[in-house]
């Protein structure tokens, strides 16, 4: 991935993996901690490459308990993910790449006040399995449900819950297109300007207008589409109806 002038952290692939095996023993990270790893990197230090924060910080930036963060950190440790240790009254973190690909997130789209903590980290996860488009700002993938529960370990109805969220929100819309072999298929578009990602963006700000209205229009047209399949099964439904009738 290129690498761009806004301000954005940077999250290795391998951090986003829900698994991490060492001398038989297997240590498994909740997706939230993907958010509070995203967290603790804001504060990078340019020069040290390290990180001095509190866990009070992170708890009000995570919007998470203080415990939370504490157990998040500690899995971010096993897996070998973050280092630790004390600086006076906050920790100092040191983070380890385990893998040469990454992520850019921006800041702008870790202080989004209009996405929840789940919903970041379910960002997070997912992000390196989208394709992205700067020219239009918008991320998309046909991958369903059940195939994202299982490149990023989180489970199949998590999954449910969070599109359908951000989709209640905007954030991302469906739409029916094809997959290779021409068979009807729902795309996920994920609004990239809206989710404060501007760091994978190549558009300025009234084209970030027209994207955010192609959007609500390819909404309309799912919806639309779901009608006339609704429509379509009643009049079969309607069509038996009568038959069963008439030969009564």
């Amino acid at each position: 991935m290129e690498h761009s002038s806004k301000q954005h952290i940077q999250v290795p692939n391998s951090v986003s993996a829900p698994n991490f095996k060492q001398d038989g023993r297997t240590t498994r990270k909740e997706y939230n901690d993907l958010n509070v790893y995203a967290q603790i990197k804001k504060f990078m230090n340019s020069q040290t490459k390290m990180s001095i924060v509190s866990i009070a910080r992170l708890a009000k930036d995570c919007e998470m308990s203080n415990q939370g963060v504490v157990n998040a950190i500690k899995r971010l440790e096993e897996c070998g993910d973050i280092e630790k240790t004390k600086v006076g009254k906050c920790n100092a973190y040191k983070f380890n790449t385990k893998s040469e690909k990454f992520e850019m997130y921006d800041y702008e789209f870790l202080k989004n006040k209009d996405l929840t903590t789940q919903q970041k980290a379910f960002m997070i996860a997912v992000q390196k399995h989208l394709y992205v488009d700067k020219d239009t700002g918008v991320a998309k993938t046909t991958y369903t449900d059940k195939e994202l529960s299982e490149k990023t370990g989180i489970s199949e109805s998590t999954i449910y819950r969070r599109v359908s969220e951000l989709v209640d929100s905007q954030f991302i819309s469906k739409r029916l297109t094809s997959d290779n072999d021409g068979n009807p298929t729902e795309a996920l578009e994920f609004n990239l300007p809206k989710f404060g990602q501007f760091v994978l963006c190549k558009i300025e700000q009234h084209d970030i207008i027209i994207a955010q209205q192609q959007m609500e229009i390819n909404k309309m047209k799912y919806e639309l589409e779901m009608v006339k399949k609704y429509l379509k099964a009643t009049a079969i439904d309607l069509a038996t109806m009568d038959d069963q009738e008439i030969e009564l």
